[in-house]
């Protein structure tokens, strides 16, 4: 893969988000089964704690985002929030109950929160008219720490008789590649001059006026991506789907570095394909694509499905995640950036409160297919709506 013309700041980011995700994915892909086989947590607990977890994150991302603009620097935020999450993780190692969990997962979320909006404003910022590129190498970079992550997992409870045991030891360990990102993105990153409205209004033009914040546009594209968050509920729930169907704890992980994997995979020519037929367009096909693989988890009932199954979701999240924020970069200005990707993060984040606690509490009551048949259909009125704001706006 090619990184030419890419910022300093772009790469630095990247790698900083490899070793990232390295270490939270070593934790991600075992904490629904540590939770439930271990701690005997229930799946309505499952949904709390990443609804709380997610809800938070965005909070503070807005916050962060709100903050970067107004002290116009961005590099310290990113670093102080890497920093935070990195110490955080390892308290995993002394969890006796679901409610510790749920506190580490809140913690480690406020690191994540406060440095997502200033890092993607950072990035944009560093960038070009066209972002699609810069911000899908962030992605691939992100998502094969991920696979790296979900790989040491899978091989350390693969190989430990004792699964209590391997958890355990898979949180300390995720301590390393959190440390070492936080020093590379210390060492790494520069600060970029945030422009004035004048200057922004000279390279773009689809920017709201100066008196405006945001342009209608913009908050009709935020209604929308709440509806989609509100079907998309956590993975922990699709993990859950395949050990139900009789996978053993051990082939968790695996499902999960086939869904990074193919995130990895499709991250980067997403980003491409943005700068070519516009990230909106990308993004509806990315809501589709998730209503489709929702509708299958809950159709399918044979053992082997979810080894497709995640090849589907990986895709989906690729696609969303990197033209969600090529979309944000489009409709926002320099000064504003960090408030734009901080607003679009906080929606999702709120989204992702009643998205994950309904899919538990429907998943008691109703049963797990009836989550993902409830998450299918709202994802395509997310779709639809997509559509319609975008043909009315454009």
């Amino acid at each position: 893969m090619s990184e030419e013309n890419l910022h300093r700041n772009v790469k630095v980011s990247g790698w900083g988000s490899l070793f990232t995700d390295m270490s939270t994915e070593m934790i991600l892909p075992v904490l629904p089964a540590f939770l439930v086989g271990v701690l005997k947590a229930p799946p309505g607990a499952v949904g709390l704690i990443e609804g709380v977890a997610e809800s938070t994150a965005s909070l503070f991302k807005y916050i962060s985002g709100y903050i970067s603009d107004k002290i116009r620097k961005r590099k310290l935020l990113v670093v102080l929030g890497y920093s935070f999450s990195a110490f955080v993780k390892p308290l995993l190692y002394f969890a006796t109950s679901w409610t510790f969990v749920l506190a580490i997962r809140f913690l480690d979320r406020v690191g994540k929160g406060i440095r997502t909006s200033p890092r993607d404003a950072l990035i944009a910022d560093s960038s070009g008219k066209k972002k699609g590129k810069p911000f899908g190498f962030q992605r691939f970079m992100d998502t094969l720490g991920a696979v790296f992550g979900s790989t040491i997992a899978l091989l350390i409870l693969r190989t430990n008789t004792n699964p209590t045991s391997g958890y355990r030891t898979i949180f300390l360990l995720s301590f390393i590649p959190a440390l070492a990102a936080v020093i590379i993105l210390a060492v790494g990153l520069k600060e970029i001059p945030i422009l004035t409205s004048t200057a922004c209004q000279s390279q773009d033009k689809e920017i709201p006026p100066r008196e405006e914040k945001f342009s209608r546009k913009f908050r009709l594209f935020l209604v929308t991506s709440f509806l989609f968050t509100l079907s998309n509920f956590s993975y922990a729930f699709y993990l859950i789907r395949a050990r139900a169907l009789g996978n053993p704890d051990w082939m968790l992980p695996l499902f999960y570095l086939i869904n990074t994997v193919f995130y990895a995979l499709v991250s980067y020519p997403s980003g491409m394909l943005c700068d070519k037929i516009g990230g909106r367009n990308v993004l509806a096909f990315g809501y589709l694509a998730y209503s489709i693989t929702a509708l299958l988890f809950g159709l399918v009932k044979t053992l082997w499905f979810p080894f497709i199954g995640f090849v589907l979701y990986g895709l989906f999240q690729g696609v969303v995640e990197t033209s969600a924020r090529v979309v944000v970069s489009d409709f926002s200005r320099s000064e504003t950036r960090g408030r734009a990707y901080g607003s679009y993060h906080t929606i999702v984040g709120f989204g992702s409160l009643p998205s994950s606690f309904m899919a538990g509490i429907i998943w008691q009551t109703m049963g797990g297919k009836n989550a993902f048949f409830v998450g299918s259909g709202l994802s395509f009125i997310s779709f639809v709506s997509l559509c319609i704001v975008f043909k009315k706006e454009g």
